[in-house]
């Protein structure tokens, strides 16, 4: 068993959504296979597999329940697209999400501690299962939450306890994606894992038209940012997330959706003041833009959606990845 998961390189690559839940064209599929294959020739050596359990109360405990339809993020999905990922000579990063509802993650708060413990234990018994099949299948890192921004920064000992019970039997890397601002800044529990992971989505004008060089100085005050939770914990930093939607104006509000106006000019100088500031910063240990489909028809070229397939930032991440 020693040796199966090696160092990881410096990860380059992309949130791979499971997109349209129908058994032709999800992870299971050839076409996500042809996506793969997509992925790696824009010089990517890494994927996030994203599988999804639900929450109907952000404030009431409920088991978490597994994919097992067809067309959902099922396992042999999951399995799927992990195996033609190594086949590739990729690394499989296994990034479980919850949706919560009407709201997010970072809304999850239990009303008393009776809640709270079962809420934890609820949780533990899932991301269990997907650690078990990230150290079956060799999948080289597991994210154990997402944006769980109040029950991080309320219950940080929960979650140490809940590291502990899986590097018991998962050797992967282990990391944790912190919602941008007071998550990432604040949370301290950076330690117990291998790397620290961000979802990034920190605005980077307000204005309509600004110059490049303006977006790359508010950029370096992100890395500012990003810089002081590094030199407080020593642990090489990742962006698990991090987008902008081919939209007008996308640095104003990265994650926002609902804009139908389409503009892949925009969206390709997002990102090449993102890999631009990166380069050279010795804090970063990988990128994995949101997001690529697991079918190449889905939201591409003239969509408004995250995805840089088949539009002008796909060029740019060719260009940087394959350096």
């Amino acid at each position: 068993m020693k040796g199966r998961f090696s160092k990881l390189p410096y990860l380059k690559g992309f949130n791979f959504a499971h997109e349209g839940y129908s058994i032709y064209n999800g992870y299971r599929d050839g076409r996500a296979t042809q996506a793969l294959e997509k992925m790696k020739s824009l010089g990517s050596n890494a994927m996030a597999l994203v599988p999804y359990s639900f929450m109907r109360d952000k404030n009431s405990p409920t088991p978490f329940r597994f994919s097992d339809n067809a067309g959902s993020e099922n396992d042999e999905g999951l399995v799927h697209s992990a195996f033609e990922t190594k086949r590739m000579g990729m690394v499989s990063v296994l990034k479980p999400q919850i949706f919560a509802g009407d709201s997010w993650p970072g809304e999850v708060e239990m009303l008393n501690a009776a809640d709270w413990d079962a809420f934890f234990d609820y949780y533990y018994r899932w991301i269990r299962h997907y650690a078990f099949l990230a150290e079956i299948h060799e999948m080289k890192a597991l994210c154990v939450g997402v944006e769980f921004a109040k029950a991080t920064l309320s219950h940080e000992e929960e979650w140490r306890k809940m590291f502990k019970g899986l590097r018991g039997f998962y050797q992967g890397k282990l990391t944790y994606a912190a919602n941008w601002g007071t998550e990432f800044e604040q949370v301290s529990f950076w330690d117990e894992l291998d790397f620290i992971g961000l979802n990034c989505y920190y605005p980077l004008s307000k204005n309509l038209e600004p110059t490049k060089e303006e977006l790359k100085a508010n950029f370096n005050r992100v890395k500012a940012k990003i810089a002081k939770v590094y030199t407080k914990f020593k642990k090489p930093i990742v962006f698990t997330e991090i987008g902008f939607r081919s939209i007008n104006a996308p640095w104003k509000n990265p994650h926002a959706e609902g804009d139908d106006s389409f503009n892949a000019e925009h969206q390709q100088l997002c990102y090449e003041v993102v890999f631009e500031g990166i380069e050279n910063e010795p804090w970063c240990e990988g990128i994995l833009w949101w997001k690529f489909p697991s079918f190449l028809e889905y939201r591409g070229e003239e969509n408004s959606a995250f995805t840089p397939n088949n539009k002008m930032a796909e060029e740019t991440v060719r260009k940087w990845f394959m350096k």
